[in-house]
């Protein structure tokens, strides 16, 4: 008969990644890792708390993360309690970011916890802002596009804008 382990999440959104810290039961001697991508993502130690912290990128394909083109991010995360077999009390939770833009400014994200898991899948969702930004037609210089004839050289500049603002 195996233990029947409880698994806390909390979610950190950044700007180009998202990071699950996983409360695990101790002693851990098992692994974290990204569904489908075992051997390139993974977290094996947790510290002195019992949490591990897998960080996934957004973009790429080396973890899977899927960008579903809205602002937000999802991924699967398996919470594996032995070093090689995979067993029936072993989670696989999906993971989100979602960087729809918020009214309040906020820096550095927001925090999102969710307690013990019952079923497969749970979906845990950190909220971050989504950053400002101004497009701007410029030439090969730097300098605003007035006019232009055909052939003249030009390029698209995105800026974000300060985060005082």
């Amino acid at each position: 008969m195996h233990k029947n382990y409880e698994t806390k999440v909390q979610m950190q959104c950044d700007s180009t990644s998202m990071t699950a810290i996983l409360r695990v039961s101790t002693p851990f001697r098992g692994r974290v890792y990204a569904l489908g991508h075992p051997n390139e993502c993974y977290a094996v130690t947790a510290g002195d708390k019992g949490e591990i912290a897998i960080t996934l990128p957004l973009h790429g394909r080396i973890c899977g993360t899927k960008n579903w083109g809205n602002g937000t991010f999802t991924n699967n995360v398996v919470v594996q309690h032995h070093p090689v077999v995979l067993r029936n009390t072993d989670r696989r939770i999906e993971v989100a970011c979602d960087y729809e833009e918020v009214k309040r400014r906020v820096r550095g994200g927001k925090k999102v916890e969710e307690g013990e898991f019952q079923s497969l899948p749970q979906v845990v969702t950190g909220l971050a802002p989504t950053p400002t930004v101004q497009l701007r037609v410029v030439t090969e210089s730097g300098k605003d596009v007035n006019g232009v004839e055909l052939g003249d050289l030009l390029f698209l500049q995105v800026e974000m804008l300060d985060e005082s603002r």
